[in-house]
């Protein structure tokens, strides 16, 4: 396939944890860290000077920082956006302060080339914002942490932009012991084909005992009555055998339907 794309709305209390599930098949952990990009504005006779920060972190690291550690940004930030000016000979002066907290819930939206996460839900004031980080595949360069790009704020819309190897998917994660899975509780939810080829075999041998040992029932029954001529004692022997065979049926079906359907009704996995 060569595009795929995939929508997921993730409830979780961290924006950008990469230990998700849902963005393990990617190398962000590569890029872990506090990542910051800054513009400059010329506003004579000041300079207007914009930093905007991207926390990235993993929850399974006991060393990991989920805690934005900046000044002026409150420390439950997962982005958070500071705006100085910048007069000569004056103490720089913080005009403004926008920051997505690590508590909104994601949604992630992947394909081949670039995952997309996108915040929802923030205020800056009274004016609700949003947020999209999109780590764009490259191939090029090593994993270098100073990659993050402000493609656009507009005072409603944030958009941030890493382009790193770090969004490319691994082809070694999530792919070990494949072969192994199906005979490890069916983790890929597939059944193996020597066990249910096992199955098959015994269940044949079952018939057939159950049909030669009902065969053998009549047999015997008919040989009796036609040893003994016609007379109604034959006669109700046989159909005693016969009711014999008929009653031990739905024991014999019941039997074989939990050989057939008992081993195979094991559940898999869902993708989300």
């Amino acid at each position: 396939m060569n595009y795929l794309r995939l929508i997921l709305f993730i409830a979780t209390v961290c924006a950008i944890d990469i230990s998700n599930k849902h963005l393990k098949p990617y190398d962000l952990d590569k890029i872990v860290g506090l990542h910051e990009v800054t513009t400059e504005l010329e506003t004579p006779p000041s300079i207007t000077k914009s930093v905007w920060y991207l926390n990235i972190y993993d929850s399974q690291d006991k060393d990991g920082k989920d805690k934005m550690d900046v000044e002026n940004c409150p420390e439950d930030s997962q982005i958070c956006g500071i705006t100085e000016v910048l007069l000569n000979g004056k103490d720089p002066v913080v005009s403004e302060v926008v920051a997505f907290s690590r508590n909104l819930k994601p949604s992630i939206e992947a394909n081949d080339n670039n995952v997309t996460v996108q915040l929802t839900g923030a205020y800056w004031g009274k004016q609700s914002i949003s947020a999209d980080i999109v780590f764009e595949c490259s191939k090029d360069g090593d994993y270098d942490k100073e990659l993050l790009e402000l493609v656009g704020w507009n005072r409603q819309q944030l958009e941030l932009r890493i382009k790193s190897k770090a969004a490319c998917t691994s082809d070694n994660k999530g792919k070990k012991d494949d072969k192994h899975k199906d005979k490890d509780n069916d983790k890929d939810g597939k059944h193996d084909p020597d066990s249910d080829g096992s199955w098959g075999w015994f269940t044949w041998f079952f018939i057939l005992g159950v049909i030669g040992f009902a065969a053998y029932i009549i047999g015997t029954a008919w040989l009796n009555v036609s040893s003994r001529g016609s007379s109604n004692e034959a006669f109700s022997e046989f159909f005693d055998a016969v009711v014999e065979v008929l009653s031990r049926i739905p024991g014999f079906l019941k039997e074989l339907a939990g050989k057939i359907f008992g081993g195979s009704n094991r559940g898999g996995y869902s993708a989300v």
